[in-house]
């Protein structure tokens, strides 16, 4: 039996003999190293693309929105209103159920 399996492993690793060592193409590395600098080249100059700079405006509008909201809300008086209304809901909600130990 072992000397099946020493001979089947004998074949095997002497398969291998005179085989050479895989050389990938020449031209790969410039051209895998072409690829990355053409991805970094608008960053490299200092340029933000399209879709950073678009995202960018759109962030900043939003929260100019949001501020201006905000400041007419509370110079409307609306927002004491929706403080003293969330405190009243807020009580007769939860306050009756704090206590852990009643069933």
């Amino acid at each position: 039996m072992d000397t099946e399996k020493e001979k089947w492993k004998d074949e095997v690793l002497n398969s291998l003999e005179g085989r050479q060592a895989a050389e990938p193409n020449p031209y790969l590395f410039t051209r895998v190293a072409q690829r990355i600098r053409d991805l970094r080249a608008p960053e490299a100059e200092g340029q933000p693309g399209r879709f950073s700079a678009s995202l960018a405006v759109a962030f900043l509008a939003l929260i100019l929105i949001v501020n201006v909201v905000a400041i007419r809300k509370s110079v409307s008086g609306g927002a004491s209103q929706v403080r003293a209304n969330d405190s009243e809901a807020y009580s007769a909600v939860f306050a009756d159920h704090l206590n852990p130990y009643e069933e």
